[in-house]
């Protein structure tokens, strides 16, 4: 199975109408469509052992580190 982890700038992403539109878009739609094609998805696993790792719109310091260890 296929597993991506999603690096998303946003602490909670629980409540959509606080969300950044980006994030909506280009990740969080996408999620019900891969689990439904038997792709695993996580978002802001700092130790998920993952096939792929996408950051959206995250681009400082940390996402650095984070990548580092990916």
């Amino acid at each position: 199975m296929l597993s991506v982890n999603w690096c998303i700038p946003v602490r909670s992403w629980t409540r959509y109408n606080n969300m950044p539109a980006a994030m909506w878009i280009r990740c969080l739609q996408l999620i019900p469509y891969l689990k439904e094609r038997g792709v695993k998805c996580t978002i802001n696993k700092k130790r998920a052992k993952a096939d792929i790792c996408i950051f959206v719109r995250w681009q400082d310091a940390q996402a650095l580190e984070l990548a580092k260890r990916h």
